[in-house]
């Protein structure tokens, strides 16, 4: 009931109006069951809470109703009283439910949030943590190459040559992790334009289905309304799709990989989504929680450094953008890439 209704209800002197008037906003309501009822005009006799008019039962306003009711006026005075504390209390418990919901809803919210911002200062924390031990070993490391190859000249015996041939290898190898890790402590600052999602996603599906002798048909794309434009950097969101396939790939084998890449256009057309679906064997809770951790990885020890994920999540995040990922055991995995669809949208609007 509006609040200017309400005080209709109640006489200058605070004396409560035993009938009234029916209230706009109930109008049309009563006007309509009326006629089916009764063709005569309506009124109705309040229902209070706490001194507010929370409601009201309405009768027909012929005179002999009228009459009648005022004759009984006690007796239904107290009875609508009696349903008004009722109703009152019944919005009040309503009320208390809905905003202990949305206190939940809000804790959650924030939980949320705490967890996602110790995440991404793990995350750089990690990085800056990268970046100083790569620069302290990258030139230990080209000593060593250096020396090894040295000897490797000057050495007639084959098996030691193939030893010191190892050697040189085994540091090469460590000196591109060492690259690796710097690129992902601090990645070079994106160069953004409008990419058009079209043309991108099938260059990007055909390179990694030629690279990895797929089949067409085992990556799909399919562009959503509204949803075919972008503004971020091409190559690093090229290499963040990229880790996200090759994770996929890594998960199902060559045969069985089946990938779905999908946009959709989200907030009046101002982001999109890439969603890209694989048929894995999906991830269990206690390793999906950790996915996109640096240095974290579901495979035997050798197989892989826990990185793939982690560069994407930085590639994604410096294009003011976010990835996650959904996943359920024996239902394969979704990630969720969300990025600005036009410029000046995003962190960097912001300042």
């Amino acid at each position: 009931i509006d609040p200017e209704e309400s005080r209709s209800a109640v006489n200058p002197d605070k004396e409560k109006k035993f009938l009234i008037d029916p209230p706009r906003e109930l109008m049309e309501v009563i006007t309509h069951y009326a006629k089916r009822l009764n063709p005569n005009p309506s009124k109705i006799i309040p229902l209070f809470s706490h001194d507010v008019m929370i409601g009201g039962i309405v009768i027909s306003a012929d005179a002999l109703t009228v009459d009648r009711l005022t004759r009984e006026q006690d007796e239904i005075e107290a009875l609508c009283t009696a349903c008004g504390l009722a109703l009152g209390q019944a919005l009040a418990i309503e009320s208390k439910d809905h905003l202990a919901e949305e206190l939940l809803i809000l804790t959650r919210q924030m939980k949320e949030l705490e967890e996602k911002l110790i995440e991404i200062r793990c995350i750089a924390a990690t990085g800056e943590l990268a970046a100083g031990a790569a620069h302290e070993l990258n030139n230990p490391l080209a000593i060593i190459s250096g020396r090894a190859q040295l000897l490797q000249d000057q050495e007639p015996d084959a098996d030691k040559q193939k030893a010191l041939n190892v050697i040189v290898e085994q540091a090469t190898r460590a000196s591109d992790i060492i690259t690796e890790l710097m690129d992902f402590a601090k990645p070079v600052k994106p160069q953004r334009k409008m990419i058009d999602l079209n043309e991108f996603l099938s260059t990007s599906a055909e390179g990694f289905i030629q690279s990895h002798d797929l089949k067409s048909s085992q990556i799909r794309t399919e562009i959503g309304d509204h949803a075919d434009k972008i503004h971020c950097d091409r190559q690093q969101l090229a290499s963040a799709i990229k880790e996200i396939f090759t994770n996929s790939l890594e998960a199902t084998g060559v045969n069985e990989l089946e990938l779905v890449v999908r946009t959709v256009a989200e907030d009046d057309g101002n982001y999109v989504q890439i969603r890209i679906y694989d048929n894995g064997p999906g991830m269990e809770p206690k390793v999906l929680s950790r996915a996109i951790d640096p240095f974290f990885s579901a495979r035997k020890a050798g197989r892989g450094r826990g990185l793939g994920l982690s560069r994407a999540y930085r590639y994604i995040q410096s294009n003011n953008g976010n990835l996650w990922l959904e996943s359920t055991q024996g239902m394969g995995t979704i990630a969720f890439i969300r990025l600005p669809a036009k410029q000046g949208i995003g962190l960097d609007a912001k300042g």
